[in-house]
């Protein structure tokens, strides 16, 4: 998904939301009405260049505050994890129902491991913090590799494998009894684009057993830690190797950018 880690914010970020502050902006703006309305009062100059000092005095000290760089990190998490439900939410509706009922459950296993960390208590939460972040880029994952699956499936839905292997069958023995060099020719074209759609077809069939393999795994792994949440109280006890896993998935994910590009690319451009 487009959505990442959380990165600590910027001197340039503390700015911009100080600015965009609620009572900021309601003093900017009830500083600018005089002026808009043509009828300023005698003092205005005044006034106008206090907020201005005001102004530039908040938006320089503001992003030093802690209690303002707290505020600031919670609305960087907010807005992040609302884009990653805007995307979870755009690729499910991609899935057929089968498989939008294999992810709800995989996401109802993690909406009920992230709460047993919370009933667990603060300390415990604590410690688990970085698993739980590991487990929210698994389901990202599982999401991703499930379209990904659907894609795969759909295309060999669609080929027939054994018509391929058997036009096959068919040229090699029709190129044997013909001895015209130009037909001759010609049949081996034929031949070498029916081998790459075979080939196409078998990286596409063994990528295909390979997400299948991986979206188990990535259920599996859910299912234990949700089984564990009830003794858990450190990472250790987990009971699988969190870090194992997603390197597994990420793995399998750069390896199936090959098969992808497979998929994407038109029969016609195999001639």
């Amino acid at each position: 998904m487009a959505t990442g880690p959380i990165r600590r914010p910027s001197y340039l970020d503390g700015v911009r939301e100080a600015f965009l502050e609620r009572v900021n902006l309601a003093v900017l703006t009830a500083t600018a009405v005089p002026l808009l309305v043509g009828h300023p009062p005698a003092f205005y100059g005044v006034l106008a260049a206090g907020v201005v000092g005001l102004e530039a005095c908040w938006l320089l000290w503001a992003p030093f505050v802690p209690a303002f760089q707290r505020r600031l990190i919670g609305r960087l998490i907010a807005r992040n994890q609302a884009e990653k439900e805007r995307e979870r939410k755009r690729l499910g509706a991609t899935l057929t129902p089968e498989l939008g009922s294999r992810y709800q459950e995989v996401r109802r296993l993690y909406d009920d491991i992230r709460q047993g960390a919370r009933d667990s208590g603060t300390v415990a939460q604590e410690l688990l913090a970085e698993e739980l972040d590991k487990l929210d880029a698994l389901l990202d994952a599982f999401l991703r590799l499930l379209c990904t699956w659907l894609r795969y499936r759909r295309y060999l839905n669609r080929t027939d494998e054994n018509a391929i292997v058997k036009d096959l069958a068919h040229l090699r023995g029709k190129i044997e009894r013909t001895t015209d060099p130009d037909t001759q020719r010609i049949i081996r074209q034929n031949l070498e684009i029916l081998e790459k759609r075979l080939e196409r077809i078998e990286a596409i069939q063994k990528g295909y057993l390979n997400l299948q393999a991986q979206l188990e795994v990535i259920e599996d792994t859910f299912q234990l830690i949700n089984d564990q949440m009830v003794s858990l109280r450190t990472p250790d006890a987990l009971g699988v190797d969190l870090n194992q896993i997603v390197s597994g998935v990420e793995m399998t994910e750069a390896v199936l950018q090959e098969t992808n590009a497979l998929i994407a690319v038109p029969e016609r451009s195999l001639a």
